[in-house]
């Protein structure tokens, strides 16, 4: 993080009280995003050729994209809390 990028940060959470999510850390959400969404195409695709148990693997792909969402929600809101005060 360039110099500058984090005294605009410190000074932004100092102000207003909103933290901002690391580059390192918010690509890392993003990756993780990304990955949740691949195993849960995968897990509807076994689903679809019934080769796991429909009943177990409906509630973990719900909850997949329960994680999914979360995380997919907080990366907007950080990006949204930034594009709004520049």
């Amino acid at each position: 993080m360039r110099l500058s990028t984090y005294v605009a940060a410190l000074v932004r959470d100092h102000v207003g009280g909103v933290a901002p999510i690391p580059e390192p850390e918010l690509l890392a959400l993003k990756q993780a995003l990304a990955h949740l969404s691949a195993t849960g195409r995968l897990l509807q695709d076994g689903i679809a050729r019934r080769a796991v148990d429909p009943d177990r693997a409906s509630a973990l792909a719900r909850d997949i994209e329960s994680l999914r969402t979360a995380v997919a929600a907080l990366v907007r809101r950080n990006a949204q809390s930034w594009a709004a005060d520049a």
